[in-house]
């Protein structure tokens, strides 16, 4: 073996272990809340969690117009706890609604302009569903940085397999073994779809 290969090599293999290392938290996670989404009911994560309802007033200055969205949204937040991302909202002379999301969260909030009083319902799912959202890496409910995240973790799986398969090549002795083990995946995949798949 040539010294420039030796040499490839030994990159390879600290590309292959120490990206995996960097990303293995990230990669156990999604392995993990996908098979949590594949089999929901195990879980539980199918079972709506009752709805809570709280009723809340609005100083008045928020009323007036032009209506401030951002004032009412930071108000929210402060004195009721509301969580997430703002992603709806609605505004005409009699009615204000708003909607924020973050993973296993919602909570609708309808405020009567006139009167100031605004209706608050929230539906919290709690950690499982908030982990398989994140799995999903909806961009309403996650923000705009965490499907980046899960790019990265997706590269970091397809770097990690070809800096292996890689390496895998490299060895002679294992080398026509590792081939036709890959080789039978990737036929028992196209199987799977073409049998199970209807």
């Amino acid at each position: 073996m040539s010294p420039k290969l030796r040499r490839f090599l030994q990159y390879l293999r600290y590309l292959h272990i120490y990206l995996a290392m960097l990303g293995l938290l990230l990669m156990c996670f999604f392995a993990v809340t996908g098979l949590m989404l594949n089999h929901e009911d195990w879980f539980g994560s199918d079972e709506a969690e009752p709805l809570q309802e709280v009723t809340a007033a609005l100083p008045q200055a928020m009323l007036s117009e032009p209506f401030d969205d951002d004032a009412v949204v930071a108000h929210l937040r402060k004195a009721h706890g509301l969580h997430g991302v703002v992603v709806d909202s609605f505004t005409d002379e009699t009615v204000a609604e708003l909607v924020f999301e973050r993973p296993g969260y919602r909570a609708d909030v309808s405020v009567d302009r006139a009167s100031g009083e605004a209706l608050i319902v929230v539906q919290n799912d709690g950690a499982l569903v908030a982990l398989m959202q994140l799995h999903r890496g909806r961009h309403a409910t996650t923000g705009p940085w965490w499907p980046w995240v899960v790019d990265a973790v997706a590269i970091l799986l397809m770097i990690a397999s070809l800096t292996g398969l890689g390496l895998l090549l490299s060895l002679k002795r294992h080398r026509m073994m590792g081939i036709a083990v890959g080789a039978t995946g990737a036929v028992l995949c196209l199987a799977a779809y073409l049998l199970l798949v209807p």
